[in-house]
């Protein structure tokens, strides 16, 4: 459980391996939501929408660990 949280938590930083590697391009193409995120901040100016993007997912990260973190309990039967 504990691999699978840090393989989650770790395909949330794509962000720097598309940057680098192919500037967000061809087109859209390899854009994910981080991406987009520092997109809409600093190419269009949208601080807000941005913002936003981000806000949902650390929600999304934080429920998906809380939930593999429950389901790893002592004393619970995973089956």
């Amino acid at each position: 459980m504990v691999a699978a949280l840090f393989r989650f938590i770790d395909s949330l930083k794509a962000f720097p391996l598309i940057f680098v590697m192919t500037g967000g391009g061809p087109g859209n193409v390899t854009e994910a939501t981080n991406y987009y995120a520092y997109v809409q901040a600093f190419a269009f100016s949208e601080i807000g929408y941005s913002s936003a993007i981000v806000v949902v997912l650390i929600g999304i990260a934080l429920t998906l660990s809380l939930l593999m973190v429950r389901l790893n309990r002592p004393g619970v039967v995973n089956g």
